[in-house]
């Protein structure tokens, strides 16, 4: 199908994503770079892009604002040196 009518300075191109032709003033360039149709007597296939993908992440502070650093007490015995009365 074509929606290609001829008109002077305005060549026939193809719509990248439904394949059909359009004169080169029916067609806009998307954000990934491809040419698609858009507006009247079109399949419309060009679209914004999404906000969401200008959002970015914040940074989430996980330390305790105050808090005491804890001492190390760790205290590792030696395997053979464990009896049934550690456990």
């Amino acid at each position: 199908m074509s929606f290609y009518q001829f008109r002077e300075r305005d060549p026939r191109s193809v719509c990248q994503r439904c394949g059909f032709d359009f004169n080169r003033s029916a067609l806009r360039r998307d954000w990934r770079g491809l040419w698609l149709c858009h507006g009247p007597n079109s399949n419309d296939c060009w679209e914004p892009r999404n906000q969401q993908e200008y959002v970015r992440g914040v940074a989430d502070r996980q330390q305790v604002r105050g808090g005491a650093v804890p001492a190390a007490s760790d205290v590792f015995k030696e395997p053979s040196a464990t009896t049934p009365s550690d456990l």
